[in-house]
């Protein structure tokens, strides 16, 4: 009995250092899979399971990250990426309250605008339930200049789901007045004026980027729809689209140097749960493993981009989405 578990101890070592190993060199599938069996023979073990849910996180298993979730939060609800990671299933199966009460939780406690991040999923449960009112009075809430287009971006895509058009098209309008130079928020507002204005001004913000651009495939592709006397679809369709955008935006402001690629992956791989038809956060996630040298992985997220989406229909956040910050990472 003693050499069966002195064996199991070595076996358990063994698999630790190759699961700790696989995550240090960003092979985040190898990781979940070793600490997989780990968990198997310790299930108890929270530095196990925190470490498990990471690597599958950032490997886009939902399901199982969801399960360790669960697990950490019930243990002592202080890990708040855990508590983040399930508001945004939450919201992505329509619970908002839910969502409302796991996010303010990630937050600290200390209410709903105290972590930006958090106050703009919070105010897309409030679309959800009906309530732009309550929405637009959390993003208001962050009223400095220097965040003006950031937040008439994102109130102005709210109320376009709330089917507020008035609304929407003034604060998309002052988004683009605020950042014309952001394709991201002069794409937004290009698609609502296709829709709701004048699709010759649509045609000309386009018409603008193409020449600044040298044609970009993606602006050709808008202005090839727009042409056809096809309106463009909104950039966020539903409140699942627009918590995606959020999420998309602090992926790509935290990928600025090696050692922040793991935490920009899970971002963009929470924004790829909630919006899984979404090209550009696919895009992102393949290249984020691209610079993770996981060329496997990477080929397999491009294999899944339809053949008719541009190939570098890279578009950049808006303006300010650097300053978003999250408590729970």
């Amino acid at each position: 009995a003693i050499q069966m578990r002195r064996e199991a101890m070595l076996g358990s070592s063994g698999a630790f250092l190759a699961a700790a190993s696989a995550q240090a060199s960003h092979d985040m599938r190898a990781a979940a899979e070793f600490y997989r069996d780990l968990l198997q023979t310790d299930p108890g073990n929270a530095s196990l399971i925190e470490r498990a849910f990471i690597a599958e996180l950032s490997d886009g298993n939902f399901g199982e990250a969801f399960k360790l979730a669960e697990r950490m939060t019930g243990r002592d609800g202080a890990d708040a990426l855990a508590q983040a990671a399930l508001g945004i299933g939450a919201i992505a199966k329509k619970r908002y309250q839910t969502a409302r009460g796991y996010l303010q939780r990630a937050a600290g406690g200390r209410g709903r605008n105290s972590d930006l991040t958090v106050a703009l999923l919070t105010a897309w449960t409030h679309v959800g339930q009906g309530n732009l009112k309550r929405a637009l009075e959390i993003v208001d809430g962050f009223s400095s200049p220097e965040l003006a287009a950031y937040r008439n971006f994102f109130g102005g895509l709210m109320a376009e789901v709330a089917g507020d058009t008035g609304e929407a098209g003034k604060r998309l309008a002052v988004a683009y007045r605020t950042e014309p130079g952001t394709l991201r928020v002069a794409d937004a507002y290009a698609r609502h004026v296709s829709r709701h204005g004048n699709r010759d001004d649509a045609v000309k913000v386009y018409a603008e980027w193409e020449n600044r651009t040298s044609g970009q495939a993606f602006v050709r592709q808008q202005l090839s729809e727009l042409r056809a006397g096809r309106p463009l679809p909104p950039l966020a369709g539903n409140v699942q689209q627009g918590s995606a955008e959020v999420l998309y935006g602090l992926g790509a402001a935290s990928n600025s140097g090696r050692e922040q690629v793991e935490t920009s992956l899970i971002f963009m791989q929470l924004a790829g749960f909630l919006s899984p038809d979404d090209d550009l956060i696919k895009v992102s996630v393949a290249e984020l493993f691209e610079q993770m040298k996981q060329w496997q992985r990477s080929g397999e997220v491009f294999s899944r981009i339809s053949a008719a989406s541009p190939a570098d229909c890279r578009i950049h956040p808006p303006m300010g989405i650097a300053k978003m910050s999250a408590t729970w990472t």
